[in-house]
């Protein structure tokens, strides 16, 4: 399958989302298939770092039908479990470090389709004002800002406040209570 037919595929299940706000989907594990995650496998870059497990995308390939039918399997069966994530610090151009998750390819397959399953479902059915992570609409307020903003909707007198917050993927010391 390429990417082109899985694009039609969630095209459709979004159109149908979209067309009937009070359609329920009781399942879209169909979904979760072997034709698609092959496409999200070619889809990975193909130089990166070794992965948690240390299997190279090179290595995953040499087995890929094999692999992918036993991720699929699990998967339907509701048996897959992410692996742990491997931690490296990468330097900045400020001399601190940053850190980075670098998951198993598995992981990163999964992490490709099943966002855009979600996505091709819920979509249709968020109000044009509606912002948190969509897609393809840009927050109001620039990415990569500190800072807390405050937005008055032009359809109420409704205020929403807005905020980014940089390195949050440092560590979070819990306070006691």
């Amino acid at each position: 399958m390429s990417v082109e037919e899985m694009e039609t595929k969630l095209s459709r299940l979004s159109e149908l989302s979209g067309s009937d706000r009070q359609m329920r989907f009781t399942s879209v594990i169909h979904l979760v298939n072997e034709e698609n995650l092959n496409v999200c496998f070619w889809e990975l870059k193909r130089k990166s770092a070794p992965e948690v497990d240390w299997v190279s995308w090179t290595a995953y390939r040499e087995e890929l039908e094999e692999n992918i039918s036993r991720l699929c399997e699990r998967m339907r069966r509701w048996q897959y479990r992410p692996q742990a994530v491997r931690r490296v610090y990468r330097p900045k151009a400020n001399g601190t470090k940053r850190p980075l998750g670098i998951p198993a390819i598995e992981d990163k397959m999964v992490q490709m389709l099943i966002p855009r399953i979600l996505v091709a479902v819920y979509e249709p059915l968020f109000l044009d004002c509606s912002y948190g992570f969509r897609q393809h609409f840009p927050l109001p307020f620039q990415r990569g800002t500190a800072g807390v903003q405050v937005v008055k909707s032009p359809q109420s007198e409704t205020q929403v406040l807005m905020g980014n917050i940089q390195q949050i993927s440092g560590e979070i010391s819990a306070v006691p209570a």
